[in-house]
């Protein structure tokens, strides 16, 4: 008996080891990012109807390879605001099983704020820096999305003192200056590697389905005019 209580704990230790390598590995490899491969892919039939509709104008798509998965990302800009749409598609290299697809709103105030709204299970997964606001709803449609993420946007400059402001670098170079930004910060976290354990299989479940509102009323954040520096202490 008492081997066998061994031999589980051996295991769950070596797969708890090979899971915070692995993590170390994917933060490292989004670290370096360089560029996003351009592809000639048309615009996705599925949510074509709803850009239109609400002024989103169709960019381009991209590819981000970072084995074991390829993401193909498609891209839109609203017309009147620094705004932009995301679709993801997530596939591992080696099979056509779709491992992920879905949605971000991502909205930039200044000074050096944003708010991000996805629809994707892996949303929340890392920290966010300050004053960079990441709301998750896995499987939520994008009518809904995009209500709270308005609403959202008017509460950060309602209470939070964000101020509209223009974005006119192309989307593949903010997204990749938003990568390294947020996996400078988690580098810079203490213990960053050891906690990925909590963020892989609890932190999500604490943090799905809150709006920056709850978020902020639950004292997860703090808003951009009330920033207290030991707000990274709370991942």
């Amino acid at each position: 008996m008492v081997e066998i209580v061994l031999s589980l704990s051996l295991l769950i230790l070596l797969n708890a080891g090979m899971m915070v390598f692995a993590g170390a590995k994917s933060v490292m490899a989004l670290s370096r990012i360089g560029r996003f491969e351009r592809v000639d892919e048309p615009e996705p039939p599925d949510i074509a109807p709803w850009a239109a509709t609400h002024d989103f104008h169709y960019i381009a798509a991209f590819r981000l390879s970072l084995s074991p998965v390829s993401t193909v990302i498609h891209g839109w800009r609203h017309a009147h605001s620094a705004t932009f749409l995301v679709k993801y598609h997530a596939r591992a290299n080696s099979s056509s099983r779709v491992q992920e697809q879905g949605c971000d709103l991502a909205t930039y105030f200044a000074p050096d704020v944003s708010i991000h709204s996805t629809n994707m299970k892996s949303g929340n997964y890392y920290p966010s820096r300050p004053h960079s606001y990441t709301q998750s709803f896995p499987r939520m449609s994008l009518d809904n999305l995009w209500n709270i993420h308005q609403e959202m946007c008017d509460y950060l400059t309602h209470d939070g003192g964000a101020r509209p402001t223009t974005e006119d670098r192309p989307l593949d170079h903010i997204m990749i200056e938003s990568v390294r930004q947020h996996m400078a910060y988690i580098r810079n976290l203490p213990l960053w590697q050891l906690r990925q354990l909590y963020w892989h299989f609890l932190r999500r479940r604490f943090w799905h389905n809150l709006t920056i509102r709850q978020q902020r009323d639950k004292g997860k954040i703090n808003l951009p005019n009330e920033y207290n520096p030991q707000q990274a202490l709370r991942v």
